[in-house]
């Protein structure tokens, strides 16, 4: 029954959007979680879910009786659609891992991990190991940040203020060269980058579409196969980044 339940429940979600286009959603039902369910779960989000999985499991609760309780419990809307999503497949006798595929949330390592559970009935095993990948990516993750806020920091720095000596400053320069007839001196790359800056300052509207843009296409092409190979590759071959790639692979895969 809670089974069923959470698979009702789960269905009027999906539909949810769909009947807004058919006007037959109330004005009424929007809320604040109505949009949080389409928001993606944090890492986080995902390590509570495969702790509370386990607990559950090792009080010997069979799976879907688990996950139904999870459903229930969770107060994530978007990390509760994907739960009823796996409680559904279970009742059309797929695995938890095939629905699990469908989710970007779930990292490739993680999806193997349950699937080799499921399959030799060593589920338990399986979710201390997918527990143990998700917080030990998550340490590497926060020492990698904290090795790169210092570089990036200063690299911050420094580009805003050559942006600012270039704005504040050459103008300051121009008059001074203006003073003694020495205009014709001032070497023509910086001419062209003052020039372009003071471009981006009046078009500005212009320069933020233009970085948009570029934004949506680049993430939209890096999840292309071709583009998802080709940004992997310049990053692994990237001076900088290549040696963070050795520190953190290793990691990933122990």
């Amino acid at each position: 029954d809670e089974a069923k339940e959470a698979e009702a429940n789960s269905r009027h979600k999906k539909k949810s959007f769909s009947e807004l286009l058919k006007g037959d959603f109330k004005l009424s039902d929007l809320s604040l979680d109505y949009f949080k369910q389409f928001i993606k779960p944090s890492e986080e989000e995902v390590i509570s879910f495969t702790e509370m999985f386990l607990l559950l499991k090792r009080s010997n609760f069979t799976n879907i009786r688990a996950l139904s309780t999870l459903y229930q419990n969770a107060s994530n809307p978007s990390m509760k659609s994907i739960i009823g999503d796996i409680l559904n497949g279970m009742e059309t006798g797929n695995y938890i891992h095939t629905t699990m595929e469908y989710y970007d949330v779930f990292p490739p390592t993680y999806i193997n991990l349950i699937r080799v559970g499921e399959k030799t009935g060593s589920l338990v095993q399986s979710l201390e190991q997918a527990l143990t990948y998700l917080q030990d990516n998550k340490e590497i993750k926060k020492r990698v940040k904290k090795a790169l806020i210092g570089p990036l920091a200063q690299s911050a720095f420094m580009l805003v203020a050559a942006v600012l000596c270039i704005i504040f400053g050459l103008p300051v320069m121009e008059d001074m060269y203006a003073g003694y007839g020495l205009t014709d001196q001032i070497p023509k790359e910086t001419k062209a980058v003052a020039n372009f800056i003071n471009w981006c300052g009046v078009h500005w509207y212009f320069v933020i579409a233009v970085i948009v843009g570029v934004t949506v296409v680049f993430n939209v092409w890096k999840r292309t196969p071709s583009g998802k190979y080709a940004w992997d590759k310049f990053i692994l071959y990237f001076p900088v980044f290549d040696p963070l790639i050795i520190f953190v692979l290793p990691g990933k895969l122990l």
